[in-house]
């Protein structure tokens, strides 16, 4: 992207945020879909290995709060399905499994066999008001979100807890002197590529 934008001419205006979260969000999720369709044009890939439905909450750039969809089929990487503004609204497992059945069937609830989410208890619950609804589809916890979780409870170990902290006051320390920064990340800069003093040995 970097590369694509110095190539672009001195008068070139980049697309604000209502065009980037409105046509070319569009334009570009076309496209996609487009493309998944034209990988498995006969939906083997589909039948074969299914499609996995994700859903996760987040806020936007406005502080809103949302919960997003997306689905994979075929390891063809995943298609955003749509945010939903839930402000003012409970997110209880009632509400979060009725977005997710409706998304599930808006894309074909014979294709989706795993609805993958977080771990909350709201979550766990809303996987078995899903399963319920379909009961050929499973409930797998995002393998990230748990990963997090683990490294949280390492981080509460009093030697793990000793070491990040001598670790902070580095980080701190360069951050706020920056000729050190400055030579630190220098030193820790390896060229693009370079001629290796030493033959190759074949690995």
């Amino acid at each position: 992207m970097i590369t694509a934008i110095k190539r672009s001419s001195d008068g070139y205006t980049p697309p604000g945020r209502k065009v980037l979260g409105g046509r070319l969000i569009d334009t570009i999720h076309q496209s996609m879909t487009k493309q998944i369709e034209l990988n498995d044009d006969a939906s083997q890939n589909k039948i074969r290995f299914g499609m996995t439905y994700l859903s996760d909450g987040w806020e936007s750039c406005d502080s809103l709060p949302l919960i997003n969809s997306a689905y994979v089929t075929a390891n063809n990487g995943g298609v955003y399905i749509r945010s939903v503004d839930t402000s003012g609204a409970t997110k209880t497992a009632e509400y979060c499994a009725s977005l997710m059945i409706e998304d599930i069937y808006a894309i074909g609830p014979q294709d989706v066999i795993v609805v993958c989410t977080d771990t909350c208890k709201t979550m766990e619950k809303a996987w078995g008001l899903v399963m319920a609804e379909f009961p050929w589809i499973s409930a797998i916890p995002c393998v990230a979100h748990v990963l997090s979780l683990l490294m949280k409870d390492v981080g509460k170990i009093p030697d793990v807890q000793e070491l990040v902290k001598e670790e902070s006051i580095i980080v701190s320390w360069f951050t706020l002197h920056q000729k050190p920064l400055l030579s630190s990340s220098l030193l820790s800069t390896w060229p693009a590529s370079f001629d290796a003093p030493w033959p190759s040995c074949g690995f």
